[in-house]
């Protein structure tokens, strides 16, 4: 049987329930035995899986003692390679060196000078030695262009890879030029300082470390200070990238970067992006939808929005007027003595140089209500009293007013008001207010 059987009926309690079996036992009683036999054909089904699974297990343990054989001869293969490529290597070299030194030397005759004419020179006699052979090509005999060392290694983590395909990189190129195991562990250990060369040092013997070939000191250099989880911490670094007040191209080649190194697919990586761009072009995409959702033209459209927002800003700047800058002191000069300013047409209305009263950043002690002495004696700020300190106090506060007469004092004075400003006479025909309290004048 492999459909479920269905009751008769859907009863929600007991009673009900008792009900409907009453009213047809029969039916009921043809449901139990569908149900029982349905159980029972689960059951084999379910045995039968369970032999099933058993023997794939047993199949993936065969399989899997098979891979980890063939890996190890593999392994020692590749490991005889080298070796037979290193001697032929070594080989050859020391070939090359044996032809050259079996080379016949010519002694090369310098003519003496005479002083006949050309004409009359004659040609060296035949010597009756073997001339010697032509030359090679200039192709076989000459290195490969050098490639620059890459810089020193000192063990940090995030340098690592850069390393690592640096050296491969040196000896893919300029082969030639490391032709020996022990060129190779030495040039890789010259390129290691700090942590980097103290962990080789106790495998290192007269200066040459002790390694198969530079493949096995990278993996242990990499086995060190690798990273484990190097995917995962760049998808968590990509999950929590943003765009900010950056343009869009440098958050772009950023989370292209981490992309590639979490290794994700281009499928997860459109809502991602929308996630971490700006506020404002996200605003932009409401306006202005992508023609679609793969992940390259979404980027491209992106782009595209960035640089007309860009270039709106830019026309805003340039249309607004320059704005005046807050707490600007302009100079005054006022004119030498026994010399009258010069007039040329009406004179100009210059801003006062006083700052506002309570300005915070006005810290001149012409604006100080307690004088600019108070604090290099030591006393009170607020009576000037040397047996306490203002947070000791018992007068009251009265250095705003004292702030703001001063002000009004100083714009009294102020060169840029004339003297026959009205302004200013009504000023002088007000009396000032007497500055104490309590019969004690405040300074």
């Amino acid at each position: 049987m492999t459909s479920r059987p269905t009751p008769p009926e859907s009863p929600q309690d007991t009673r009900a329930f008792e009900d409907a079996v009453s009213r047809n036992p029969s039916e009921w009683f043809h449901f139990c035995q569908q149900a029982y036999a349905y159980m029972e054909s689960q059951d084999t089904q379910i045995a039968n899986l369970s032999d099933h699974i058993t023997t794939l297990d047993e199949r993936t343990a065969s399989l899997e003692t098979k891979i980890i054989e063939e890996s190890a001869a593999n392994r020692n293969l590749l490991a005889q390679m080298k070796d037979k490529d290193i001697q032929i290597i070594e080989a050859t070299v020391t070939a090359r060196l044996a032809q050259q030194a079996s080379l016949p030397t010519v002694r090369v005759i310098t003519p003496e000078a005479s002083g006949t004419s050309p004409a009359e020179e004659t040609t060296a006699p035949h010597l009756g030695t073997t001339p010697p052979p032509a030359a090679g090509s200039t192709t076989s005999s000459r290195l490969s262009e050098k490639l620059p060392d890459p810089d020193k290694f000192e063990g940090s983590r995030s340098d690592l890879r850069r390393f690592l395909h640096q050296v491969h990189a040196e000896m893919t190129a300029n082969a030639d030029r490391l032709p020996t195991t022990t060129s190779r562990l030495t040039y890789v250990a010259g390129r290691l300082t700090g942590k980097a060369y103290a962990l080789i040092l106790p495998r290192t013997v007269f200066g040459i470390p002790q390694f198969s070939d530079y493949p096995e000191l990278l993996t242990y250099l990499e086995n060190a200070f690798g990273d484990p989880d190097r995917v995962q911490n760049a998808q968590n670094r990509l999950h929590q990238l943003r765009q900010r007040h950056q343009d869009f191209s440098t958050y772009f080649s950023e989370f292209q970067r981490l992309a590639l190194e979490g290794e994700m697919a281009d499928s997860n990586l459109t809502p991602l992006l929308f996630q971490g761009i700006s506020r404002e072009l996200q605003d932009m995409l409401l306006h202005n939808p992508p023609p679609s959702r793969e992940f390259h033209q979404y980027a491209n459209h992106l782009q595209t929005l960035d640089n007309r927002y860009r270039q709106h800003q830019q026309q805003i700047q340039r249309s607004q007027p320059p704005r005046p800058t807050l707490h600007q002191n302009h100079r005054q000069t006022s004119p030498r003595r026994g010399r009258s300013p010069p007039s040329h047409g009406p004179p100009r209305h210059t801003m006062p140089a006083v700052a506002p009263v309570n300005d915070p950043m006005d810290l001149s002690n012409q604006r100080r209500p307690w004088g600019p002495n108070r604090r290099e004696k030591n006393l009170c700020f607020r009576c000037g009293s040397d047996s306490h300190h203002i947070r000791d106090c018992r007068k009251p506060d009265t250095r705003r007013t004292q702030a703001r007469f001063a002000a009004l004092n100083n714009e009294d004075l102020s060169p840029a008001r004339s003297p026959d400003s009205p302004a200013l006479d009504s000023r002088k025909s007000t009396p000032s207010p007497d500055r104490t309290e309590n019969g004690v004048s405040l300074p």
